[in-house]
């Protein structure tokens, strides 16, 4: 019996089935709620509860001083499951309050709960139960019909916390295996121009105390065994002072974790001291958001570095933590139909990470152009999108229906099913241009970025590796960091076995449902 219910899971965005990653920010607000004394259970992977099992769950627990059931996921929740669930807690338990959260309000729109909380969520939570809440009713369909939105960073900002600490219970029921996701700071010290994230230009000191730090690191490594993390933060690397902190705190350890996040090359590069500082806290999983190779594209989205000295700085990198750590995994992300790039630029960068990255790992993402008011936050690169070459278009015009570049892929028997269906994901539904705009400059349109970015994920991907912020479902199904080292043709496939992975969940289910 809780005062509070918790949900969180999402989907697998290239797969299409239930995650094994747990909601890191449904067990934050669980911990700062903990805090005012209020007992909150936790339920993970929340797409992989039927809805029967659902409503047993809250049967179960449900008691006279039950008074709030949330749901959170870092990707889309909107699933005709929870919806359904929701519509059932409401018509039988009335007076519990019901909400939703996540950084952006398209991912819970559909929910039909009591409030939908867009942001970091720990303050609002308790003012919704105090029963003191501002909120802002929001049209969430074409038919004008609205939502309760909370705004949480405008009226409850959570930003900055000294104590960003994730507090797990034994009822949580962690395997040593997992990777856990944690936070060592909020908010971002640039402002790059396509960037949607609303905390940037960040300037003072904005981290964790290395006590809260250190104390989270010793508690789970001596209650569950947990030595992996991912950090969440959007540039990890942005102060050489608090890479050492955290350093500083991790050598001392009895044990040693390992660690993973968004690093900054160009900050290496312009602080190559930094590297040795992650080398000591076992930061060598690392994800590049370079974008593009192509120095005028790249200056025009505020990443202005020398192209020659960022490749120079990862593969030093990569060499140095190999030496120093035995690990690294470095994952290059790149964004399809930027200003200036051209298909000469593309293919040029094409051919550097086929011929110096092997092994390692990218992301490939044509340009989303969303429409203002559809996300958290509208970066300054959506809201002047015309003043940087493009215009508007419809997908009725640039949308190839059947077009045989992939529907070829579709029929490579030499390409994974994995990447198949990432290819599905990135072409279907496109004619929907509520959420984002169809553009188009001189070297591309949004549907021909798509078709390249497919095209590129394609192209012998089997000598790749595995993205760092897969790790974990790769680890929770007997993997070592060794294997992760390995490229997808030495694995021998590009993701574990699902049989594996729906076990680990379907232990975690009868634990919880037994309990």
């Amino acid at each position: 019996m809780s005062d509070a219910l918790l949900f969180g899971g999402t989907f697998e965005l290239n797969t299409g089935v239930p995650s094994v990653r747990r909601s890191a920010g449904t067990h934050r607000i669980a911990t700062f709620m903990r805090n005012y004394g209020y007992d909150v259970e936790v339920f993970d992977f929340l797409m992989s509860w039927s809805l029967d099992e659902l409503k047993s769950l809250v049967k179960s627990r449900v008691n006279a001083d039950t008074e709030v059931i949330g749901f959170g996921g870092t990707f889309n929740i909107n699933f005709p499951t929870v919806c359904e669930f929701v519509d059932w807690i409401k018509e039988n338990y009335p007076d519990i309050k019901t909400v939703a959260g996540s950084q952006s309000f398209q991912t819970i729109h559909q929910l039909n709960v009591d409030y939908h909380v867009v942001g970091f969520a720990e303050k609002a939570m308790i003012e919704i139960l105090r029963g003191t809440v501002k909120y802002e009713d929001r049209p969430w369909n074409e038919e004008g019909e609205t939502r309760r939105v909370i705004e949480a960073l405008h009226e409850y900002p959570s930003f900055p916390m000294d104590d960003l600490s994730i507090e797990y219970e034994e009822r949580d029921f962690l395997d040593p295996n997992e990777s856990l996701t944690m936070e060592c700071a909020r908010g971002c010290i640039f402002k790059c121009k396509f960037c949607t994230f609303p905390i940037l230009g960040v300037r003072d000191d904005h981290t964790r105390s290395a006590v809260d730090f250190e104390k989270n690191l010793k508690t789970n490594f001596d209650l569950y065994g947990i030595t992996k993390y991912s950090i969440a933060d959007e540039t990890f690397n942005d102060y050489t002072e608090k890479v050492i902190k955290y350093a500083d705190v991790v050598e001392q350890l009895d044990f040693k974790p390992h660690f993973h996040g968004y690093i900054r090359a160009d900050l290496l590069a312009a602080r190559p001291e930094d590297i040795e500082h992650l080398a000591r806290m076992n930061y060598n999983g690392h994800f590049y958001g370079i974008e593009s190779f192509n120095h005028a594209s790249a200056k025009s989205i505020g990443k202005g570095m020398d192209p020659d000295k960022l490749k120079e700085t990862i593969l030093y990198t990569k060499e140095y933590m190999k030496k120093h750590t035995g690990f690294y995994k470095g994952l290059i992300s790149l964004i399809i139909g930027l200003p200036h790039d051209t298909e000469e630029t593309i293919d040029n960068t094409w051919s550097w990470i086929k011929n110096n990255w092997q092994g390692e790992s990218l992301t490939i993402n044509p340009l989303f152009i969303p429409r203002e008011g559809t996300l958290i936050n509208t970066s300054v690169f959506s809201r002047d999108y015309k003043n940087y070459g493009y215009s508007d278009n419809t997908w009725n015009d640039i949308y190839i229906e059947n077009d045989e570049r992939i529907e070829s892929l579709y029929r490579d028997d030499n390409i994974s099913m994995e990447i198949k269906n990432y290819i599905r994901l990135l072409t279907t539904g496109v004619s929907d241009d509520y959420f984002s705009i169809p553009w188009e400059n001189d070297a591309y349109n949004s549907w021909e970025a798509i078709v390249k970015a497919c095209l590129m994920y394609a192209d012998d991907h089997w000598q790749f590796g595995v993205n760092p912020y897969k790790f974990y479902e790769w680890f929770v199904a007997g993997y070592t960091l060794n294997d992760m080292m390995k490229s997808y043709k030495e694995l021998g496939s590009f993701s574990p076995s699902l049989d594996i992975l729906e076990k680990f969940i379907y232990d975690y289910k009868i634990k919880k449902l037994e309990l």
